[in-house]
């Protein structure tokens, strides 16, 4: 599978941030399925998961004091990469 990525260093923490569709974060097991496939790409960054809602507004999954910091990221400005994991 291809995924955008991005890895993104905020407030001392750096983690990658990447791009699924709205039905991986939806569901654990297919979210934990994404992220063990990234692992060896992030290697032991933290990995937080992006989608788009119906409105086309972001909805993030992964640790919650990573995803609060994303409340002050400016994604429009964000240089995503793409990324194949298997």
């Amino acid at each position: 599978m291809k995924y955008d990525s991005a890895i993104i260093k905020e407030q001392g923490i750096r983690f990658a941030l990447v791009k699924v569709d709205l039905s991986v974060i939806q569901h654990k097991n297919e979210a934990d399925t994404v992220r063990k496939s990234l692992a060896p790409i992030f290697h032991s960054m933290p990995i937080v998961l992006m989608a788009l809602d119906e409105n086309r507004i972001p909805v993030f999954q992964g640790r919650e004091h990573i995803v609060n910091l994303l409340e002050d990221v400016d994604l429009s400005s964000i240089s995503w990469t793409r990324y194949t994991a298997y």
